[in-house]
């Protein structure tokens, strides 16, 4: 069963140290209907108690795949909308109600990504000109490793006034669609 305007998000972690933080800042700063699908990759950990929370523990991988454990959560999410979230993010109040609110029903979004002081739990000082992350491109590094996205300060710099944009590629610590889109499209398959 779908529930309109529920967000479902999807939160993959690998014994990540920042979950509960990365979980409390979602709970906070959520203003909508959310729900929270924390993905456990072969261990457990102290549980916040919310109603909106609901830890999924997979075997222990190798490799976990992010697809995976997205799939797995969303075989029992109910959100008319979807959220894959790293476990060492912070979110801005309301960001929720923000990404519906402007939202296409053929889009895949990709928020403006600051840098994380995650010891801190704040954005990180910027000592430096380099632009939030807005663009990456593609490119085959010399180390031969894969392709690989690259931060496109560049692009970041030109385009800064531009809140909605379109991208070829994304870094994946954070996107959102509707679910429909997400099925239609097979996307992680």
């Amino acid at each position: 069963m779908v529930v309109k305007n529920r967000l479902s998000i999807v939160i993959p972690s690998k014994t990540e140290k920042f979950l509960d933080n990365t979980i409390r800042d979602v709970l906070k700063n959520a203003t909508g209907d959310i729900e929270i699908y924390p993905v456990l990759d072969g261990y457990d950990c102290e549980r916040i108690d919310d109603p909106r929370v609901h830890y999924i523990t997979m075997p222990a991988t190798t490799r976990m795949k992010k697809r995976d454990a997205v799939h797995l959560a969303l075989e029992q999410a109910t959100g008319e909308y979807i959220m894959c979230l790293d476990a060492h993010c912070m979110v801005a109040p309301g960001f929720d109600t923000q990404l519906t609110k402007d939202h296409q029903p053929n889009w895949v979004q990709v928020p403006r990504r600051h840098r994380l002081d995650a010891a801190n739990w704040c954005l990180q000082t910027q000592c430096d000109n380099r632009p939030p992350i807005d663009y990456e491109y593609i490119m085959w590094p010399k180390d031969d490793t894969g392709l690989h996205g690259f931060k496109w300060d560049a692009r970041s710099k030109e385009r800064a006034d531009i809140m909605i944009d379109e991208d070829m590629t994304m870094q994946a610590s954070m996107w959102f669609c509707t679910r429909e889109w997400f099925d239609k499209c097979n996307l992680f398959e």
